[in-house]
């Protein structure tokens, strides 16, 4: 009876996960909370015990490891917005188990998922049509479509704002996500054409918008392993055809209003004039610095830095007085990052994590499997060159959803094989 409560509960909140995409977050002081995060660290205690399947243990491991670093590094500076934020880490991870049982009940939740990102992709361009301007920098936390993940009701005015950050990249992401999901499914003849070409219509939309390169790495792998699996077809070669017609023809008369076009040739254009482009140097140079404090502090390759950013700061200060290359502070790669929120064995239980993405990726939905393996690829090798998207909290948790459906149909498969034998 307490387990079916507990289901029941967990229902709700894996439901209200799904739609919160086209949900802003709320604004409580100087915390910013999705509604969903508000349900999961009240019912966490009754949501524990769905932490079952093997990706996730791997999850609260790595998160586990950094809780306990970062504790520890309060020793040093106390930093309690961080310390929220690897909470948000660790109760997320029950969306998974939760995903996996819903959906050997009731297979229509992977409707519900493509609903849900019409609507976020809807009212984010409705969003970024209002606030677009010639007087917005393409660099701007204004200038580029970054969903609702940026933005924040203010419950204090009641009113819409924006959190000050920039998600452009998260925003490109999850809609990949979403398109390789939608391609895979269509695929498995789970949903129809219709659905399809309205997922690629918004997915095309929000990446032209967004002014995410390593949302175009996503984007580009994908369509790779889908040309890979189906070139030797006829009908989706012509379609192919018609498709990068029309792009091209888009980009070639309305280019000069494209966000991510206006990117790319500024990009160009650095690396051309100066053999390099701004911002990748500066992220090259927070690489360096952060080595740089660890051959300084070796003892912190064991336990990292914990999830403090003032901590950390503390440390580079000096550090960071006497280089002379560029540099922001915060190192953007994903294993780098789980170096320095929790030592060496955060990082080695990150790899781990990895390695199972593409374990479930290679093991369902096939003879389609490439397709999602070269989402998670594409991912992987923007984690590599640029922040870690995938901790974030929008992607983070539909991620964690789809791992969930897909060790459902993995276990689905192994059912149906048993059966036949």
């Amino acid at each position: 009876m307490k387990n079916n409560f507990n289901l029941d509960i967990g229902k709700l909140i894996l439901y209200l996960a799904i739609f919160t995409p086209f949900m802003p977050k709320l604004k409580l002081g100087e915390i910013n909370l999705y509604l969903v995060e508000i349900f999961l660290l009240v019912f966490f205690p009754l949501l524990f015990p769905f932490i079952r399947l093997k990706f996730q243990r791997i999850v609260l491991a790595m998160w586990g490891i950094v809780l306990v670093s970062t504790i520890y590094s309060f020793i040093y500076v106390i930093e309690i917005s961080s310390l929220l934020k690897v909470i948000k880490g660790i109760i997320y991870i029950p969306l998974g188990y939760l995903a996996y049982v819903e959906y050997k009940c009731n297979p229509r939740i992977l409707c519900k998922i493509l609903y849900s990102y019409f609507l976020c992709s809807f009212l984010s361009l409705c969003l970024f049509l209002f606030q677009l301007s010639e007087s917005v920098s393409i660099w701007s936390g204004n200038g580029f479509n970054s969903g609702l993940s940026n933005k924040c009701f203010d419950l204090k005015s009641m009113s819409l704002v924006s959190s000050g950050l920039s998600a452009h990249g998260v925003f490109g992401d999850y809609s990949c996500l979403i398109f390789t999901f939608a391609l895979v499914l269509f695929f498995s003849k789970k949903i129809k054409l219709s659905m399809l070409l309205t997922t690629l219509m918004f997915t095309v939309i929000n990446l032209m918008s967004s002014v995410s390169r390593e949302a175009l790495v996503c984007f580009m792998c994908v369509i790779c392993g889908l040309v890979i699996k189906t070139i030797r077809k006829k009908k989706y070669f012509v379609g192919y055809i018609v498709i990068l017609i029309i792009l091209i023809s888009v980009v070639s008369i309305y280019g000069e209003y494209i966000p991510l076009v206006n990117k790319i040739l500024y990009t160009q254009e650095a690396i051309s004039t100066t053999g390099n482009e701004g911002n990748i140097e500066l992220r090259i140079g927070a690489w360096k610095l952060f080595f740089s404090s660890l051959i300084d502090n070796p003892f912190f390759i064991l336990t990292g830095y914990g999830y403090n950013y003032s901590f950390y700061e503390d440390i580079v200060r000096s550090i960071a007085l006497k280089v002379k290359y560029p540099f922001i502070l915060l190192p953007e790669n994903y294993f780098v990052q789980f170096l320095w929120y929790g030592g060496v064995f955060a990082s080695i239980y990150s790899i781990l994590f990895w390695k199972e993405i593409f374990k479930l990726c290679t093991n369902v939905f096939r003879p389609w499997s490439l397709i999602s393996t070269t989402y998670f690829l594409g991912l992987l090798i923007g984690s590599l060159i640029s922040g870690s998207a995938i901790t974030s909290d929008l992607l983070y948790c539909q991620v964690l959803i789809v791992l969930g459906i897909m060790a459902s149909e993995k276990q689905n498969n192994k059912n149906n094989q048993m059966n036949l034998e």
